[in-house]
């Protein structure tokens, strides 16, 4: 069945199994203390590695819930279905939650992706942009083929990424930004790919940026 449950209500994060899209899912959630129901949700796409248990939860624990603190409502993630957030059945998931999540808070959901999860982040944009009122990915790489933006996006990397080098993705993105797309970015110094929660400031001014603004 893809009859998605209720969401939990109560304060703090839940380590959730689901069938969505016909699929068995393991998700984390977070539920803000108050104000869940006044605020967009946020649909958090994991790193890559071996996805055993509730993957999706130290991404919220580290960067995700701590930049959205007063910005959001919801905060969901997810574990990525063959290793891979571009095939046919994560794509599935996580559109379903996306549409789930639209129902919830203020009426909008935000994307975002770590590494992996930011190539999640350009394909699922480019495959359903109508279930994105923002996409955040972050040190990740942009698509060969760029889709046209429909959403803000603003992008976080490093100059020093040792897995994802800083260059070509900034290439990339000054292509977008003469398109006139509703892009932005940030490069932000000598941090390791691998230094997740250094995002913390980056991320949480990157929300009220996509989020808040007029």
């Amino acid at each position: 069945m893809n009859i998605i449950p209720d969401f939990p209500s109560t304060h703090g994060y839940h380590d959730l199994e689901l069938q969505i899209a016909d699929c068995d899912v393991r998700l984390s959630v977070y539920v803000p203390a108050i104000g869940a129901e006044r605020q967009p949700a946020l649909l958090a796409l994991h790193y890559g590695g071996a996805p055993q248990g509730f993957y999706g939860r130290p991404l919220l624990e580290q960067l995700v819930v701590p930049a959205a603190n007063g910005v959001a409502g919801l905060v969901v993630a997810p574990v990525v279905l063959d290793g891979d957030w571009t095939t046919p059945a994560s794509t599935a998931v996580v559109l379903a939650l996306a549409r789930a999540l639209r129902a919830k808070g203020d009426g909008r959901c935000a994307l975002l992706g770590y590494s992996l999860g930011a190539i999640g982040c350009w394909h699922l944009m480019a495959q359903a942009p109508e279930c994105f009122d923002a996409v955040i990915p972050m040190a990740g790489k942009a698509p060969a083929i760029l889709p046209e933006l429909r959403m803000p996006v603003h992008v976080l990397h490093s100059s020093a990424d040792e897995l994802f080098p800083c260059a070509p993705l900034v290439e990339t993105l000054q292509t977008l930004a003469a398109r006139g797309e509703p892009l932005s970015w940030e490069i932000l110094p000598n941090l390791s790919h691998y230094a997740v929660g250094a995002l913390q400031a980056p991320l949480a001014n990157a929300l009220r940026r996509c989020l808040t603004a007029p």
